[in-house]
């Protein structure tokens, strides 16, 4: 066989291999950069268990559920927003267990709601909106204002809900709405007792504010909930690697077979 056709069936060689091994990259790419999965594809992070999952979340984020259909059909395909306190709950051994949020609870009230990881893998949407350009004490008064809103009700009214972020205009709030709020007052100043001081995360600033307002807004930037552990990461590396040369190898055995 001469140089020129040994180059020819090499480079056949490897061209096939990384063909077939197309799928697995596509895949893995899947894993490491999709942040954008629906809830029922969770388990698409099916490498790690979920025990080795790294949560994602910081002070201040914004995460999604779904709303509950049966309650409030006419809104089924709308995402209700809840804001992590940066508040957890730990074992004995300091390992957290559940992870605080407050949300304005559609038929209930402005309450806590505390989420294992498990809760977190089914119910959360694995996008988190992270106010960006918020500073910690922007951040820490967020959360301050939600907490200071507890016990409030839901604003049930279609009608009247025009978005308001002045708590002492407001008896009730809508979902959205409060998390809107707590971040439009996060510049707020007792001294001069003047709300609406803050980041205004309402991309168009219109009389009503709705999750995708949040979602678009320039304020806002996505994340993911999980993070997988680089470990994981490093074992996917091989994985492709090894199938790379395990290809190689077939497809020069078979031509030579032939």
């Amino acid at each position: 066989m001469n140089k020129k056709t040994y180059s020819i069936i090499l480079i056949f060689i490897l061209f096939m291999s990384f063909l077939n091994i197309s799928n697995v990259c596509a895949s893995s790419n899947s894993i490491l950069q999709n942040t954008n999965l629906s809830k029922k594809s969770i388990n698409k992070y099916s490498d790690p268990s979920i025990d080795d999952l790294v949560v994602n979340l910081k002070k201040g984020d914004i995460v999604t559920r779904n709303v509950d259909a049966d309650r409030f059909p006419l809104f089924k395909d709308f995402k209700h927003p809840l804001m992590y306190t940066g508040e957890n709950i730990t074992n004995d051994t300091g390992v957290v267990i559940k992870y605080a949020f407050i949300e304005a609870n559609g038929g209930g009230n402005v309450e806590y709601w505390n989420y294992t990881k498990e809760k977190l893998v089914e119910s959360i949407h694995k996008t988190i909106f992270r106010v960006v350009n918020a500073n910690d004490i922007q951040i820490d008064n967020a959360v301050k204002f939600l907490k200071s809103q507890l016990g409030k009700k839901f604003q049930t009214i279609i009608e009247e809900m025009v978005k308001e972020n002045d708590p002492t205009k407001n008896d009730s709030w809508y979902c959205t709405e409060i998390i809107w709020a707590a971040y439009y007052n996060c510049d707020y100043d007792p001294a001069d007792g003047i709300y609406g001081h803050g980041i205004d995360i309402d991309c168009n600033k219109g009389l009503n504010v709705w999750p995708w307002d949040i979602f678009n807004s320039k304020e806002t930037r996505e994340f993911p909930l999980f993070i997988e552990p680089v470990e994981n990461k490093v074992v996917k590396s091989k994985f492709i690697f090894e199938n790379i040369i395990f290809k190689f190898l077939t497809n020069f055995k078979n031509i030579l077979d032939f």
